[in-house]
């Protein structure tokens, strides 16, 4: 397997072009870049530093090219425009965003103009100026199709695992299962990258979804109010089913103990299994929710949130749902602001970047002084 070749290039910007909406407030555009690709951009004044993987920084000069083009035409250039400019240069790094963008519709109803996010909406666009009338077929909706086959096609493949790799080793010490779920993980995910590539591929957009929210005092987008909205009624739901249902019971009495779970007359095997497939299918969901957000997906995507995950679970106390989603919001927070705070003092260039430092020193450090979390109890070998 070959290693990536990381390089430096140097981007000079026409010195007619405004930084303001090219950079973002407060560098807003380029951080945006830097995450959507993982490369890393200095700006000093017109002069543009990007370092990264050789086909990153390549990706990241085309964009940063004709946005610059883009913004010296008058075009607006809102988050939306960048994330939707990404995602066309992946799917033809040849895109002309200038003529796609510029290319403003007045809607007399709205009071607003808009113009088109994709190639496709482009084409779309020409043919009905060009055509009395016009048929198109395509995905229509705000991705709950997504949302339905991501969470069955997860719940199928956590039970096909449970009952191949997890229940021969049921009687097996703990530190068996815990080999396999490693296994089965890079398994899964190799699997997948025989079957798609190695390669980045650019998630559906939902239009709507990148649309700002119509609030003055905060900005926000809709995708990201379906994202906040959608992990509370989750949350809220798993918490109902685990406390308030008589599976959520036995699936807390064989965690507790399978042996004396059995002897009440519960059914382990069916319990642990309820367990994956509920598991699965919220990962199924936060899996579309978040590319979603990201908008851009890979083979690898899930192993840094599903770390992630974990951390917070073990931050607000494992086993305890109400924690594990505080664990979460604490840990999004400290990757937030943490390294802003805490790196930037001594001069770190690009501190964002280290932000995955953050959230791993943090486990490290809940393991060593509080093992059982914010939330959680303190588990003793004998229990009264």
């Amino acid at each position: 397997m070959s290693e990536a070749t990381t390089i430096t290039r140097r981007i000079s910007i026409s010195s007619d072009v405004d930084l303001l909406p090219l950079l973002g407030r407060n560098d807003d555009h380029l951080r945006t870049l830097e995450n959507e690709l993982d490369v890393r951009i200095v700006a000093r004044g017109h002069d543009l530093t990007v370092k990264g993987d050789e086909r990153q920084v390549l990706k990241a000069e085309r964009a940063l090219v004709q946005l610059a083009e883009l913004v010296r035409s008058g075009a607006p250039l809102r988050a939306v425009e960048v994330r939707a400019a990404l995602q066309m240069l992946a799917d033809d790094e040849h895109a002309d965003l200038k003529a796609v963008f510029a290319d403003a519709i007045p809607v007399p109803s709205r009071k607003k103009w808009i113009s088109p996010k994709t190639m496709g909406q482009k084409r779309y666009v020409d043919a009905i100026r060009k055509h009395d009338m016009v048929f198109a077929i395509g995905p229509a909706g705000t991705g709950k199709s997504f949302l339905a086959v991501a969470m069955a096609v997860s719940t199928t493949l956590a039970v096909l695992v449970e009952r191949i790799a997890y229940r021969p080793l049921r009687k097996a010490p703990r530190l068996i299962p815990l080999i396999a779920a490693i296994g089965a993980s890079f398994f899964l995910q190799y699997t997948f990258r025989g079957l798609f590539g190695p390669g980045i591929y650019a998630y559906p957009a939902v239009d709507v979804l990148g649309e700002a929210v119509p609030l003055s005092f905060i900005r926000l987008r809709w995708v990201d109010v379906l994202v906040v909205v959608s992990a509370f009624v989750m949350m809220a739901g798993l918490y109902l089913f685990v406390m308030r249902t008589k599976v959520g019971t036995a699936i807390r009495a064989v965690s507790e103990d399978k042996d004396i779970a059995a002897l009440m007359g519960i059914d382990v095997n069916r319990a642990i299994v309820t367990t994956f497939a509920v598991g699965a299918a919220m990962a199924g969901a936060a899996g579309v929710l978040y590319a979603l957000m990201f908008r851009q997906v890979f083979f690898f995507s899930g192993f840094i949130p599903g770390i992630k995950a974990f951390t917070a679970a073990v931050l607000g106390g494992i086993g305890n749902v109400p924690g594990a989603m505080l664990g979460g919001l604490f840990l999004g927070q400290a990757e937030s602001i943490g390294p802003t705070l805490f790196l930037d003092g001594f001069g770190v260039p690009s501190p964002n970047q280290l932000r995955d430092v953050i959230a791993f020193t943090m486990l490290v450090l809940v393991l060593v002084f509080r093992p059982s979390g914010i939330l959680g109890e303190r588990v003793t070998e004998h229990k009264a």
